[in-house]
């Protein structure tokens, strides 16, 4: 009777053994598809706790950024490429919309200026989306695009009238070439920031 009870508990932990390595087959492979796709993506994707700080970056992100992955994985976002306004002043993590969506759970899309790792900046096209968890807000996972060259397009030409941005009706054109090419008046595009 012992000999068949090992038997079945032998048995049982081998087909747990077996079950279990599957799962973690399939897991890593979700996991390395899922990554392929973050990877793969001609925007920048990045994913924030509650708190604010980077949880994953893909690396169309780190390279319109120049960053290294270690650099920014648990750092707040907000103060390594979010902290100034296009015209230098410091831009309080309090009207930053991203920043509010991690505090409201609200989706938000629209312009705002990122910096770059070596201090310049650039116009980005984004979309702040929560992640929610059971009564509470987890983080947010943030979509961008460098839209530098399409505000290129807007600028004065001299056969040309200036044109405003469709998203933006703030932007205004500045010569080209300088560091700050371009401002806005407005300090966000986000129709619930603080005036």
């Amino acid at each position: 009777e012992t000999a068949l009870v090992l038997a079945i508990l032998l048995v049982t932990t081998l087909m747990a053994i077996l079950y279990l390595n599957r799962s973690r087959h399939i897991l890593s492979m979700v996991l390395r598809q899922r990554s392929s796709l973050l990877d793969s993506l001609g925007e920048g994707v990045f994913g924030l706790d509650s708190e604010g700080r980077c949880t994953f970056i893909n690396p169309k992100a780190l390279q319109m950024l120049g960053f290294a992955q270690d650099e920014v994985i648990g750092f707040d976002q907000h103060a390594l490429f979010h902290s100034r306004y296009p015209d230098g002043a410091p831009y309080p993590a309090e009207h930053c919309p991203i920043h509010r969506t991690l505090a409201d759970g609200q989706r938000r899309e629209g312009e705002e200026w990122f910096l770059r790792k070596d201090g310049t900046g650039f116009p980005v096209q984004f979309s702040a989306t929560p992640i929610s968890g059971k009564k509470r807000q987890r983080g947010a996972v943030v979509s961008f695009r460098d839209i530098t060259a399409s505000r290129q397009s807007v600028m004065v030409s001299p056969w040309r009238t200036p044109t405003r941005s469709p998203i933006s009706s703030s932007v205004t054109a500045v010569p080209s070439g300088s560091a700050a090419s371009f401002a806005t008046s407005a300090r966000s595009t986000d129709s619930s920031a603080p005036t």
